[in-house]
């Protein structure tokens, strides 16, 4: 089967729109991805701030990291 002309253009303008709409979707992956890495970033800084370590006292971090140095 070979398309007529009028087939053919037919086919190359829904072929040029779904391309077109590929890209839409690739831009909009993009920028899901960018927001799911601040979501993913600000989670990790809440994680880290909730860190146990962080609720010793600062002193007795200073003890500890003193005792690990050599002398």
């Amino acid at each position: 089967y070979i398309p007529s002309a009028s087939e053919a253009t037919l086919i190359q303008q829904r072929c040029m729109a779904r391309q077109q709409e590929i890209e839409n979707i690739d831009e909009l992956i993009a920028e899901l991805n960018d927001r799911k890495w601040l979501l993913q970033h600000v989670c990790d800084v809440g994680k880290d701030l909730l860190s146990p370590i962080r609720r010793l006292p600062p002193e007795l971090l200073t003890e500890i990291f003193m005792r690990c140095m050599p002398e």
